[in-house]
């Protein structure tokens, strides 16, 4: 008769010392970062090591300060910081707020701006948005009514319209805006289904129009127009359904 091996005890788990311990609160205490309003209010806490650089922090603060990281300005002893900059701070670092109104638009910004959307200058437009200059600018000098930022992005067609528009609507411009309401009808004209995924992801509304034709309507029209003897998947009318 087998004799019955005895259940093998298991090795009891280690827990780590004072001194683990203590070393590692304090190399979490060297990451922290606060930040605040110029009041003293905090408005967040967070750490450097999810935020290495100041652009990363500037984009996660967005949702708590409620305006686009174009817009939010990081003070450190009274001194802006630069959005390139790393964070990488030897002791804990507290950190100002301020949000900053756009700037008010004159001949010479808005002729900027227009240049850079005509010329799809991704590093102007950039640099005029970090002033910062409203991306829900319209333009007047056009006939038959004045258009609007993203109208004149995707009225210029060349490589960079995607980029050009995504740019746009990283600085919050709101494509359910009323003078926006043709935006995905135009690119559907265009063709651009880049530039229609792009803008569904920020919440342009399919139903919308500035006539009776609807967004679902061009794209259904551009499907049959499309169509073989094969069939083909209507990729951009499910987008907007």
């Amino acid at each position: 008769m087998a004799r019955a091996v005895p259940a093998r005890k298991k090795a009891p788990r280690l827990k780590p010392g004072n001194f683990a311990r203590r070393s590692r609160q304090k190399t979490s205490a060297l990451h922290q970062l606060r930040i605040c309003k110029l009041s003293g209010e905090v408005v967040a806490h967070t750490d450097t090591q999810r935020h290495q650089t100041l652009l990363s922090l500037l984009t996660s603060l967005e949702p708590t300060c409620g305006v686009s990281k174009h817009r939010i300005r990081l003070l450190q002893d009274g001194h802006v910081l630069q959005r390139d900059v790393n964070l990488q701070p030897s002791a804990p670092l507290d950190l100002q707020v301020v949000l900053l109104p756009y700037m008010q638009t004159n001949n010479e910004i808005a002729r900027s701006f227009r240049e850079a959307l005509h010329d799809q200058d991704t590093v102007k437009l950039e640099n005029l948005l970090w002033q910062p200059v409203d991306p829900n600018t319209t333009f007047s000098r056009y006939l038959p009514r004045p258009i609007t930022a993203l109208e004149l992005a995707l009225l210029n067609p060349g490589p960079h319209t995607k980029t050009m528009l995504s740019t746009l609507l990283e600085a919050k411009a709101a494509p359910d805006r009323p003078e926006n309401q043709g935006l995905l009808c135009m690119a559907l004209e265009r063709e651009e289904e880049a530039c229609v995924q792009l803008l569904l992801r920020h919440r342009a509304d399919p139903n919308r129009s500035s006539n009776r034709i609807t967004p679902i309507d061009i794209a259904c029209q551009r499907c049959h127009e499309a169509m073989s003897f094969q069939y083909q998947e209507p990729r951009t009318a499910v987008m907007l359904l």
